[in-house]
Protein backbone atom coordinates (compact mmCIF):
# COMPACT_ATOMS: atom_id res chain seq x y z
CA UNK A 1 0.00 0.00 0.00
CA UNK A 2 2.79 2.74 1.04
CA UNK A 3 4.34 1.83 -2.85
CA UNK A 4 1.17 3.78 -4.42
CA UNK A 5 1.35 6.52 -1.93
CA UNK A 6 4.86 6.98 -3.14
CA UNK A 7 4.16 6.67 -7.09
CA UNK A 8 1.00 7.94 -7.51
CA UNK A 9 -0.11 11.91 -5.80
CA UNK A 10 -3.58 11.48 -6.79
CA UNK A 11 -4.02 8.54 -4.25
CA UNK A 12 -2.14 10.15 -1.69
CA UNK A 13 -4.23 13.53 -1.94
CA UNK A 14 -7.41 11.87 -2.06
CA UNK A 15 -6.48 9.94 1.33
CA UNK A 16 -5.44 12.60 3.32
CA UNK A 17 -8.48 14.59 2.05
CA UNK A 18 -10.37 11.72 3.58
CA UNK A 19 -8.27 11.72 6.76
CA UNK A 20 -9.28 15.28 7.11
CA UNK A 21 -12.72 15.42 6.97
CA UNK A 22 -13.09 12.09 9.23
CA UNK A 23 -10.24 11.99 11.00
CA UNK A 24 -8.88 8.44 10.05
CA UNK A 25 -5.18 7.39 9.28
CA UNK A 26 -4.28 7.74 5.87
CA UNK A 27 -3.84 4.03 5.81
CA UNK A 28 -7.50 3.23 6.71
CA UNK A 29 -8.47 5.82 4.53
CA UNK A 30 -7.10 4.09 1.87
CA UNK A 31 -8.84 0.42 2.83
CA UNK A 32 -11.97 2.74 3.28
CA UNK A 33 -11.67 4.10 -0.39
CA UNK A 34 -11.49 0.41 -1.87
CA UNK A 35 -15.27 0.21 -0.79
CA UNK A 36 -16.25 2.90 -1.75
CA UNK A 37 -20.14 3.33 -4.46
CA UNK A 38 -21.31 6.14 -6.43
CA UNK A 39 -24.56 6.84 -7.58
CA UNK A 40 -23.04 9.38 -10.06
CA UNK A 41 -19.56 9.74 -11.54
CA UNK A 42 -18.12 11.50 -14.17
CA UNK A 43 -14.70 10.84 -15.53
CA UNK A 44 -13.70 14.03 -17.96
CA UNK A 45 -10.75 14.94 -19.82
CA UNK A 46 -10.91 18.89 -20.71
CA UNK A 47 -11.81 18.72 -25.08
CA UNK A 48 -9.35 21.83 -25.00
CA UNK A 49 -6.65 21.37 -23.09
CA UNK A 50 -6.41 17.63 -23.23
CA UNK A 51 -3.88 16.45 -25.68
CA UNK A 52 -3.21 12.63 -26.02
CA UNK A 53 -0.19 13.34 -24.33
CA UNK A 54 -1.69 14.64 -21.34
CA UNK A 55 -4.58 12.42 -21.60
CA UNK A 56 -2.62 8.80 -21.59
CA UNK A 57 -0.53 10.49 -18.62
CA UNK A 58 -3.63 10.71 -16.92
CA UNK A 59 -5.14 7.26 -17.89
CA UNK A 60 -1.99 6.13 -16.67
CA UNK A 61 -2.58 7.80 -13.24
CA UNK A 62 -6.24 7.07 -12.64
CA UNK A 63 -5.57 3.10 -13.72
CA UNK A 64 -3.07 2.67 -10.97
CA UNK A 65 -5.16 4.73 -8.23
CA UNK A 66 -7.99 2.37 -9.17
CA UNK A 67 -5.80 -0.66 -9.19
CA UNK A 68 -6.64 -3.83 -7.57
CA UNK A 69 -10.36 -2.12 -6.95
CA UNK A 70 -13.87 -2.60 -8.54
CA UNK A 71 -16.51 0.48 -7.57
CA UNK A 72 -20.09 0.11 -8.17
CA UNK A 73 -21.35 3.15 -9.92
CA UNK A 74 -24.71 3.56 -10.77
CA UNK A 75 -24.26 5.97 -13.59
CA UNK A 76 -21.13 6.49 -15.16
CA UNK A 77 -20.04 9.05 -17.45
CA UNK A 78 -16.73 9.01 -19.55
CA UNK A 79 -15.78 12.06 -21.35
CA UNK A 80 -12.29 11.43 -23.35
CA UNK A 81 -10.68 11.98 -26.85
CA UNK A 82 -10.28 8.56 -27.63
CA UNK A 83 -11.16 5.00 -26.76
CA UNK A 84 -8.49 4.60 -24.72
CA UNK A 85 -9.95 6.28 -21.24
CA UNK A 86 -12.69 3.77 -21.29
CA UNK A 87 -11.12 0.92 -21.95
CA UNK A 88 -8.13 1.41 -19.59
CA UNK A 89 -10.57 2.29 -17.07
CA UNK A 90 -14.46 0.48 -17.08
CA UNK A 91 -12.30 -2.96 -15.91
CA UNK A 92 -12.53 -1.22 -12.39
CA UNK A 93 -16.50 -0.10 -12.45
CA UNK A 94 -19.90 -2.07 -12.17
CA UNK A 95 -22.23 0.44 -13.48
CA UNK A 96 -25.88 0.16 -15.03
CA UNK A 97 -26.07 3.13 -16.94
CA UNK A 98 -23.04 3.87 -19.09
CA UNK A 99 -22.51 7.73 -20.99
CA UNK A 100 -19.89 7.90 -23.22
CA UNK A 101 -18.88 10.90 -25.83
CA UNK A 102 -15.96 11.17 -27.41
CA UNK A 103 -14.52 14.82 -28.59
CA UNK A 104 -12.61 13.30 -31.75
CA UNK A 105 -13.29 10.55 -34.45
CA UNK A 106 -12.86 6.78 -33.13
CA UNK A 107 -10.83 4.13 -35.28
CA UNK A 108 -9.15 2.46 -33.01
CA UNK A 109 -11.10 -0.83 -33.60
CA UNK A 110 -8.44 -2.73 -31.40
CA UNK A 111 -10.04 -0.71 -28.53
CA UNK A 112 -13.04 -1.41 -30.10
CA UNK A 113 -12.83 -4.96 -29.52
CA UNK A 114 -11.51 -5.02 -25.94
CA UNK A 115 -14.48 -2.87 -24.52
CA UNK A 116 -17.30 -4.71 -26.21
CA UNK A 117 -15.44 -8.36 -24.60
CA UNK A 118 -15.57 -7.16 -20.93
CA UNK A 119 -17.50 -8.69 -18.83
CA UNK A 120 -18.50 -5.23 -17.44
CA UNK A 121 -19.74 -4.27 -20.93
CA UNK A 122 -21.77 -6.97 -20.93
CA UNK A 123 -23.61 -5.70 -17.78
CA UNK A 124 -24.77 -2.66 -18.25
CA UNK A 125 -28.67 -2.22 -19.06
CA UNK A 126 -28.93 1.21 -20.33
CA UNK A 127 -26.33 3.03 -22.80
CA UNK A 128 -25.99 6.34 -23.72
CA UNK A 129 -23.31 7.08 -26.42
CA UNK A 130 -22.00 9.40 -29.19
CA UNK A 131 -19.63 9.44 -32.03
CA UNK A 132 -18.92 5.45 -32.31
CA UNK A 133 -17.07 5.18 -36.04
CA UNK A 134 -18.55 2.95 -38.64
CA UNK A 135 -16.51 0.15 -37.40
CA UNK A 136 -18.06 -0.10 -34.00
CA UNK A 137 -20.48 -3.92 -34.00
CA UNK A 138 -23.90 -2.08 -33.32
CA UNK A 139 -24.98 -5.97 -31.89
CA UNK A 140 -22.33 -5.54 -29.33
CA UNK A 141 -25.67 -3.20 -27.82
CA UNK A 142 -27.94 -5.46 -27.70
CA UNK A 143 -28.42 -7.19 -24.41
CA UNK A 144 -29.18 -3.86 -22.91
CA UNK A 145 -32.39 -2.89 -21.75
CA UNK A 146 -32.60 0.41 -23.18
CA UNK A 147 -29.79 2.52 -25.82
CA UNK A 148 -29.46 6.15 -26.69
CA UNK A 149 -27.04 6.02 -29.57
CA UNK A 150 -25.72 8.36 -32.54
CA UNK A 151 -24.86 6.06 -35.37
CA UNK A 152 -25.56 5.82 -39.08
CA UNK A 153 -28.15 3.15 -39.81
CA UNK A 154 -26.80 1.38 -42.69
CA UNK A 155 -27.90 -1.59 -44.25
CA UNK A 156 -26.38 -4.03 -42.60
CA UNK A 157 -27.04 -2.62 -39.17
CA UNK A 158 -30.67 -2.42 -39.87
CA UNK A 159 -29.98 -5.86 -40.79
CA UNK A 160 -28.54 -7.05 -37.32
CA UNK A 161 -31.66 -5.18 -35.55
CA UNK A 162 -33.98 -6.64 -37.51
CA UNK A 163 -32.35 -10.72 -37.14
CA UNK A 164 -30.63 -10.04 -33.35
CA UNK A 165 -32.02 -7.04 -30.86
CA UNK A 166 -35.89 -7.59 -32.63
CA UNK A 167 -36.04 -11.14 -31.36
CA UNK A 168 -34.40 -10.44 -28.39
CA UNK A 169 -37.14 -10.41 -25.27
CA UNK A 170 -35.02 -8.25 -22.75
CA UNK A 171 -35.02 -4.79 -24.63
CA UNK A 172 -37.40 -2.29 -24.41
CA UNK A 173 -36.25 0.73 -25.99
CA UNK A 174 -33.54 1.88 -28.68
CA UNK A 175 -33.38 5.28 -29.76
CA UNK A 176 -31.39 5.47 -32.86
CA UNK A 177 -30.05 8.77 -34.14
CA UNK A 178 -29.16 8.07 -37.50
CA UNK A 179 -26.15 10.52 -38.87
CA UNK A 180 -28.10 12.32 -41.86
CA UNK A 181 -26.05 11.38 -45.25
CA UNK A 182 -27.19 13.30 -48.34
CA UNK A 183 -25.55 10.77 -50.30
CA UNK A 184 -27.50 8.01 -49.15
CA UNK A 185 -29.09 6.02 -51.95
CA UNK A 186 -32.31 5.81 -50.23
CA UNK A 187 -34.45 7.90 -48.07
CA UNK A 188 -33.94 5.97 -44.27
CA UNK A 189 -37.32 5.79 -43.82
CA UNK A 190 -37.68 3.68 -47.54
CA UNK A 191 -34.51 1.76 -46.31
CA UNK A 192 -35.84 0.43 -43.29
CA UNK A 193 -39.25 -0.54 -44.99
CA UNK A 194 -37.35 -2.25 -47.23
CA UNK A 195 -35.16 -4.16 -44.70
CA UNK A 196 -37.48 -4.77 -42.14
CA UNK A 197 -40.18 -5.77 -44.83
CA UNK A 198 -37.96 -9.05 -45.88
CA UNK A 199 -39.71 -10.55 -42.80
CA UNK A 200 -43.82 -11.10 -43.07
CA UNK A 201 -44.37 -9.57 -39.25
CA UNK A 202 -43.40 -6.11 -40.14
CA UNK A 203 -46.21 -3.78 -41.32
CA UNK A 204 -44.63 -1.34 -43.35
CA UNK A 205 -48.14 0.55 -43.34
CA UNK A 206 -47.81 1.23 -38.72
CA UNK A 207 -44.34 0.31 -38.59
CA UNK A 208 -45.08 -2.58 -36.56
CA UNK A 209 -43.64 -5.84 -36.25
CA UNK A 210 -45.76 -8.53 -34.65
CA UNK A 211 -43.74 -11.01 -32.05
CA UNK A 212 -44.69 -14.52 -32.95
CA UNK A 213 -46.75 -15.85 -29.79
CA UNK A 214 -47.00 -13.35 -28.17
CA UNK A 215 -49.91 -10.27 -27.68
CA UNK A 216 -46.33 -8.01 -27.63
CA UNK A 217 -45.23 -6.15 -30.48
CA UNK A 218 -42.44 -3.63 -31.52
CA UNK A 219 -43.18 -0.25 -32.77
CA UNK A 220 -40.64 1.49 -35.27
CA UNK A 221 -41.28 5.67 -35.83
CA UNK A 222 -39.46 7.87 -37.30
CA UNK A 223 -38.84 11.17 -36.22
CA UNK A 224 -39.62 13.42 -39.49
CA UNK A 225 -37.50 16.28 -38.81
CA UNK A 226 -34.43 15.83 -35.70
CA UNK A 227 -31.55 18.03 -35.67
CA UNK A 228 -29.58 19.59 -38.31
CA UNK A 229 -27.19 16.45 -38.12
CA UNK A 230 -29.11 13.45 -37.18
CA UNK A 231 -32.94 11.40 -37.39
CA UNK A 232 -34.11 10.00 -34.51
CA UNK A 233 -35.31 6.66 -35.21
CA UNK A 234 -37.22 5.36 -32.12
CA UNK A 235 -37.31 1.18 -31.25
CA UNK A 236 -39.86 0.25 -28.84
CA UNK A 237 -41.40 -3.27 -27.15
CA UNK A 238 -44.81 -2.76 -26.49
CA UNK A 239 -45.84 -5.01 -23.43
CA UNK A 240 -48.99 -6.27 -23.37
Amino acid sequence: MSEVFETNEIAYRSCVLYEALHGKSVEEAYENMKKWSFEDLTISFDKEESHPENERKSIISLNSLLSNNKFHVKFLTVNARTLEPLATLLPHFETDYLEFDCFSPMNDTNFLEVIVKMDQWKKVKEFYLRSLPDEFPIEALFHARECYVHVKLTEDRLMKIRDILLKTSTFDRFVFHDKKDENRDEDLEVLIDRVMGAHDAYNSHDKVYRIENSKDYIQISINGSGSDHYRPVYIERIRS
